[in-house]
C-alpha cells in the first residue's frame, strides 16, 4: 500500500474517539476498521486495546479501563466495559439510552423539608404533616422514630 495512505489511515485510527450512543463492542469493531490499513503487524492487538481504553468516553467505565492491567487483551477489555455499561444502563422515559447516570439525573431526599410544600403543593393544613409524611400531629411518635402509617386509634373502655 501507498505509504501517504497508511499515514493518513494511521490518523484517523489515532484521533478517534468513541461517540457518546456508541456501545464497547460497536467501538471496538469500529476501531478494529480503522486499523485495517494501518500496517501495525504484530502491534495490532495492542494498539487496539491502547486506543480503546484511552480513548474510550470520560466517566465510570474509562475509570474502570484505566484500573486494568495493561497486559489485559483487547477481548477481556471490551468484555469489562460491556458489563460496566449493562450496570450502569438506563432507560429514560422516551426509550433513549443513556450510558452513565449523571448526578443531576438523580433525585436527592434530605433531612430538611421545609421546602416541601413548594415543591409537591401546599396542604391545606401544615400542621397535620410531619417530616413529609402524613401523620396527624396526635399520632407522631415523639421517641425519635417516623411512623410512616397512622397508628390505630384504641378503642375506648
Amino acid at each position: 500500500m501507498v505509504t501517504a495512505v497508511v499515514w493518513a489511515e494511521s490518523k484517523k485510527f489515532y484521533s478517534a474517539s468513541k461517540s457518546g450512543n456508541e456501545t464497547a463492542p460497536e467501538w471496538s469493531v469500529r476501531l478494529k476498521g480503522l486499523a485495517r490499513y494501518c500496517n501495525f503487524g504484530q502491534q495490532l492487538e495492542s494498539k487496539l486495546t491502547d486506543i480503546f481504553v484511552t480513548q474510550f468516553n470520560p466517566g465510570k467505565v474509562r475509570t474502570e479501563l484505566f484500573s486494568l492491567n495493561e497486559s489485559t487483551t483487547l477481548n477481556n477489555v471490551v468484555e469489562v466495559a460491556k458489563i460496566i455499561e449493562a450496570t450502569l444502563l438506563i432507560r429514560d422515559p422516551v426509550g433513549e439510552v443513556k450510558s452513565e447516570v449523571l448526578e443531576s439525573d438523580v433525585f436527592r431526599i434530605t433531612q430538611n423539608n421545609s421546602n416541601i410544600g413548594a415543591t409537591a403543593g401546599q396542604h391545606q393544613d401544615p400542621q397535620r404533616y410531619h417530616r413529609g409524611t402524613a401523620v396527624p400531629a396526635a399520632q407522631r411518635n415523639q421517641g425519635g422514630t417516623r411512623r410512616l402509617f397512622p397508628l390505630r386509634e384504641e378503642p375506648q373502655q
